[in-house]
């Protein structure tokens, strides 16, 4: 994804990182490729985490993260991410 150019912005809206499109803008655009490049199975699950928790306290918010980091951490995402780091590839996420 990574370079991406005019596509990742889009590519983002359609895997649900960002909720509408903006006016192109190079930093808007630079933002977009970034997250376009993140793993987008891990980025969904960290985006519905953080929505959760915004009605939790802050004594009930960090086991209930603590708990989602943790599955993040065992999901494929993870292990793609760590084989290709090791392998030093780019990672191939699903």
């Amino acid at each position: 994804m990574r370079g991406a150019g005019a596509t990742a912005g889009t590519d983002a809206l359609r895997r649900g990182l960002c909720g509408a499109m903006l006016f192109k803008h190079s930093m808007v655009d630079g933002i977009a490729n970034e997250l376009a490049s993140l793993a987008p199975t891990t980025m969904r699950q960290g985006l519905a985490a953080y929505n959760a928790q915004d009605d939790l306290n802050f004594d009930e918010a960090i086991p209930f993260l603590k708990d989602e980091l943790a599955k993040c951490l065992k999901g494929e995402d993870a292990k793609e991410g760590i084989t290709a780091f090791l392998e030093k590839r780019p990672p191939n996420w699903k």
